[in-house]
C-alpha cells in the first residue's frame, strides 16, 4: 500500500497519469496535468545602476548621419576592384552567392577568403585582404544598430525579460580589443 501510494503521489507530480477525469473529459481521453509555466524572469536595473552596453568598432569614414545604404553604394564603388576580384572567383568556382553586403552568406564567404588568400596573385592578395577587414566593420555597423535597440530599452524600461538578456550576452563584444564606444552610433 505504501509503495502504491508513493507511486500514485510521484505520478501526479510530474504529470504523467491523469486516473480522475478533469473537466469534463472521459475516461478514454489523455489528460496530462501540466504544471504552471513561470513568467519570464524580468531584470530590472535601479536607476542608478543601469548598465552600458559596449559596442563594436565601425569604418572610420561611417558617421552615423548618411543613410546606411546610400554608405553602401559609395563602400561597392570604392571597392569595385576587390568586389570584382571576389566575382570572378564566384563563377571560376561555381560559388553560389550574391554579391550583397547585407547578405550572411556573402559575409561569410568573404570572410573565407580572407584564410584563403592562396587562391589569389600577390597583388589581389592585398586588394581581398583590405576589404575583408573593411567588410568585418561594416558588418559591425548592423550589430551596433541591434545592440543600441537593447540600449535604448533598458534606459527606458530599465528592465530586461530573461531572453532579452541571453540574446543581448550573445550579441555583446567578445574580446576586450573588440569593445569601443563610438561617439557617433548611428
Amino acid at each position: 500500500m505504501k509503495k502504491l501510494t508513493y507511486f500514485l503521489a510521484l505520478s501526479l507530480a510530474v504529470g504523467s497519469l491523469s486516473i480522475f477525469p478533469l473537466r469534463g473529459a472521459t475516461a478514454n481521453e489523455n489528460v496530462s496535468i501540466d504544471p504552471p509555466v513561470p513568467p519570464a524572469v524580468q531584470m530590472v536595473f535601479p536607476e542608478s545602476s543601469v548598465p552600458s552596453v559596449k559596442y563594436f568598432g565601425v569604418p572610420s569614414d561611417y558617421s552615423g548621419n548618411e543613410p546606411l545604404s546610400e554608405y553602401k553604394s559609395r563602400k561597392m564603388s570604392e571597392y569595385a576592384k576587390a568586389l570584382g576580384i571576389i566575382q570572378k572567383y564566384i563563377q571560376e568556382n561555381n560559388v553560389n552567392v550574391a554579391l550583397d553586403l547585407d547578405d550572411r552568406g556573402f559575409v561569410q564567404f568573404v570572410f573565407s577568403l580572407g584564410v584563403n588568400l592562396d587562391a589569389f596573385s600577390e597583388e589581389d592578395r592585398e586588394v581581398v585582404l583590405q576589404f575583408v577587414k573593411f567588410m568585418d566593420l561594416y558588418e559591425a555597423i548592423g550589430k551596433n544598430q541591434e545592440l543600441k535597440q537593447y540600449e535604448e530599452k533598458i534606459k527606458a524600461k530599465r528592465s530586461l525579460s530573461s531572453e532579452e538578456q541571453s540574446d543581448l550576452k550573445m550579441r555583446l563584444p567578445a574580446t576586450p580589443e573588440s569593445i569601443v564606444k563610438p561617439e557617433k552610433l548611428m
